[in-house]
Parts: C-alpha cells; structure tokens; sequence
C-alpha cells in the first residue's frame, strides 16, 4: 500500500520540482545545497497496516566532508543531512518537535493520506526548501530553531562546521569547548578530526 501510495502522489509531483529517486529517498541539487525527502516506515509495522512518515534534510558537501573525511556519496541519504527534520515539524512551523505518523489500513486510506501528503509537500515543503539555495541561507535558518535543529551531538558539531565555514568562528568555537568541557569523549575522535581540517589548533 505504501509503495502505491508513494507512485501516485509523490513521485509525478517531486519528479516536477527537480528530484531524483533513489529507492524511497530523493535529491534535488540547488546551488550549494542538496535537498533530501525521506520516506521512513515504522519498525512495529503489521501484516494489515502500514505506519509512516516523512523525513527532510540539506545536505552541504563541504559541511560533510569536513566532518568525515570520506568520499562524497553519489546519493544523499536523510542520515547524510544537517539539518533534517521530521515533515510534522515543518508544518508546525517548528513551533514544537512534531513527531507525526501517518496510518495505512487500507485502499481508501491510500488515497486520504496520499492527497493529505501531496498537499503538504506541494504547498509547504517544497515552497520551504525553495529557499535554501546557499550555505547562508541554511545557517540563518538553523540559528533561528536551534532547539530543535541541534539537539544531539552530530547535529550540533556539524553547525560548528558550518558556522566555522561561513566566518563565525566564535560559534563554532564555543560548541567545540561544550563538548570538552562536558567532557564527551565519545567525541573526541570526531572534534580531533574537524579541528584538524579547520586548521583549529588543539588544546
């Protein structure tokens, strides 16, 4: 039922605005930034009903590649991004963490929750990611709603990336002096490795 749900109301729809499909992933390239829409499917899914939602992130190749040293991947997955989100958050207006799931059970659910999605996304997530052409324009964003863009580590380390990136070294300075303060050392390899690619002297 997902998969009929996704070919009819999605696919036509993101084809339309530039992504490309991967499986149940897109991209859609825009400048200095990588678009990524995620379908997830719930882990406690039944034989007679189907728990979903979508995911969505930005993707900043120097942002990645400061971070990991690696490759950059030919596909972006949503674990990829800085910063993602949940769908539900974004039609809050990040007002509060929405975690929202969507239900199948049946046809006639494919064709309510289909229609509710294409509506979302074409008259909000797409017209929100629209913007976000520039490494700029995501760090204005991201320091509007760091509260709930920046809650876990990854997330945090990769902020000071780009806020190093950008010119705003005293933020990204700070964020690396949080995790040695609080003394994260689960992270060390990680900060060591940034820093070292920044050109940050160590301590």
């Amino acid at each position: 039922m997902l998969q009929s749900l996704i070919k009819t109301y999605l696919v036509t729809l993101l084809k339309e605005h530039g992504f490309k499909k991967s499986n149940i992933t897109w991209n859609r390239n825009s400048v200095e930034v990588t678009h990524v829409i995620n379908t997830q499917k719930s882990r406690f899914n039944e034989k007679y009903y189907i728990r979903f939602t979508l995911n969505v992130g930005m993707w900043m190749q120097p942002v990645w590649s400061i971070y990991h040293n690696l490759e950059i991947p030919k596909f972006i997955s949503i674990n990829n991004c800085f910063p993602d989100f949940r769908l539900g958050e974004l039609l809050y207006d990040f007002s509060k963490v929405r975690d929202k799931w969507w239900l199948i059970t049946n046809v006639d659910d494919v064709k309510v929750v289909g229609e509710e999605l294409y509506n979302a996304l074409a008259q909000k997530c797409i017209p929100f990611l629209d913007q976000f052409k520039l490494m700029s324009d995501v760090k204005t964003f991201v320091d509007k709603n760091k509260v709930s863009l920046c809650m876990f580590p990854y997330s945090k380390l990769c902020y000071a990336i780009l806020s190093h990136i950008l010119g705003d070294t005293e933020t990204c300075e700070q964020i690396l002096n949080e995790f040695e303060v609080k003394k994260m050392d689960y992270w060390k390899k990680d900060i060591d490795g940034i820093k070292s690619r920044l050109k940050i002297p160590g301590k």
